[in-house]
């Protein structure tokens, strides 16, 4: 398969509109259970822009918006952390290396910024291997518990 060429570079507010049509196109779909509106959508990502303590970065195809990821750094008792709060690639353009590409850039950020551990809340299967293959392992130390 020929790779799409991309750029990856720093979110800002005038991507709104864009991410947030890759958002609603990313986590409608199974495996997840709700279907985003695009007003929704909209809101979520204007919250994670509108934080401080939150990096974004986008990947563009000939401009066009076509993924991102958003981490938030914190303090914590032994140090500094990030968490990994929202990362997707619009479907169309998924197994073509962006996604790996994208997480280098937060890998990078992770080693500028001294932050000692990045972690990401998942859905196990469909994203897991991509998960472990691009460098993040399952937590010994904590689990993730739900109320349905």
């Amino acid at each position: 398969m020929k790779k799409t060429p991309f750029r990856i570079r720093p979110a800002k507010k005038s991507d709104r509109a864009s991410l947030a049509l890759i958002y609603q196109a990313c986590f409608s779909p199974p495996p997840y259970s709700e279907k985003w509106s695009l007003p929704a959508a909209q809101k979520r990502i204007s919250q994670l822009l509108a934080q401080p303590d939150t990096q974004g970065w986008v990947v563009s195809v000939f401009n066009q918006p076509v993924g991102f990821a958003f981490l938030q750094a914190r303090e914590g008792f032994s140090g500094a952390y990030g968490e990994l709060m929202e990362a997707a690639i619009h479907p169309y353009f998924r197994k073509q290396g962006i996604g790996s590409a994208l997480f280098k850039a937060v890998r990078v950020y992770q080693k500028r910024k001294k932050l000692k551990v990045v972690y990401t809340v998942a859905y196990r299967g469909m994203f897991e291997e991509f998960y472990k293959r691009t460098g993040f392992k399952p937590s010994k130390h904590s689990m993730v518990y739900v109320w349905k």
